[in-house]
């Protein structure tokens, strides 16, 4: 199981700084979600506070906890795990799930909900905001946060295809399990970077119609790569992204390749075992 970072949480004036450098228009459309019309003369600030004091209200926050569905809990989990991401962030980790526009209704939403805020990083261009989760529902977010399997759902040993008896599994088949692995081994960076010159220069890298790794490049792979399973490397990359396939080629996206190398080394190590246990499971 994978172990999701602890959250912190931002302070609860540091929210509400944030909501007051919304627009005015932003701002008094969420204000008035709650509050209905709001009288004039107004203070943002008294505004913000009543606001903050109405969603620490026990009744509310048991209302909000319990509208929290599945879909929301995944979102909260990912903004905690990706540590305050850009939109781009999360456009990239839900890519192949969502559509551009299903996760902007999502995140829309919780925001709408003051579930998810938004603020401005020292970048100041528009593109530079970040997402964070409310400190005024600590307490119910805490557990979603905590919650490994709503990204990276376990996976039993029970549940794995067999393997197979003679000969190299099919990366695309998903009939392998954990036997095919000729003894343990590691992705680490440096593999990663070999493997990406390796995909590179390897024109025709697919059989026909981009079913399953040619022999030929198995082969080469296992010189180059002593006892690592090329197969579930590339099937798990595959699940994050990071390849895709063109007829008998295989394509890295060298923009997520990018983005991934701007991560922890930790996190790498995360999101290798995430796309493996995922491609497993698919």
């Amino acid at each position: 199981m994978i172990n999701l970072q602890s959250y912190n949480f931002r302070s609860i004036e540091f929210w509400k700084a944030s909501i007051m450098l919304l627009p005015d228009n932003a701002f008094f459309e969420l204000v008035r979600t709650v509050f209905g019309k709001v009288k004039t003369p107004f203070n943002k600030q008294i505004l913000a506070s009543d606001l903050e004091k109405f969603l620490l209200r026990s009744d509310i926050q048991k209302n909000i906890a319990g509208y929290i569905g599945k879909q929301d809990a995944r979102i909260v989990a990912a903004v905690a795990l990706l540590n305050e991401p850009r939109h781009s962030d999360m456009v990239a980790f839900f890519s192949g799930e969502f559509s551009y526009t299903e996760l902007d209704d999502l995140l829309v939403n919780l925001e709408e909900r003051f579930i998810l805020y938004r603020f401005q990083d020292e970048d100041k261009s528009q593109n530079a905001k970040r997402l964070a989760l409310n400190p005024v529902f600590k307490s119910i977010l805490s557990p979603f946060i905590a919650d490994n399997s709503l990204l990276f759902p376990s996976i039993h040993t029970d549940k794995m295809p067999p393997s197979e008896e003679h000969g190299e599994a099919d990366p695309f088949d998903k009939n392998f399990n954990e036997k095919n692995l000729r003894s343990p081994f590691l992705y680490d960076d440096r593999i990663l970077a070999i493997l990406l010159s390796f995909v590179s220069v390897n024109e025709f890298f697919l059989k026909t119609r981009g079913e399953g790794i040619r022999q030929k490049v198995l082969n080469s792979a296992k010189a180059m790569f002593p006892n690592l399973s090329l197969e579930v490397l590339i099937g798990g990359l595959r699940v994050l992204g990071m390849f895709s396939v063109k007829g008998k080629r295989l394509y890295p996206d060298y923009r997520r390749f990018s983005a991934f190398g701007k991560l922890s080394r930790q996190e790498r190590a995360e999101y290798y075992t995430a796309g493996i246990f995922c491609y497993w499971k698919s």
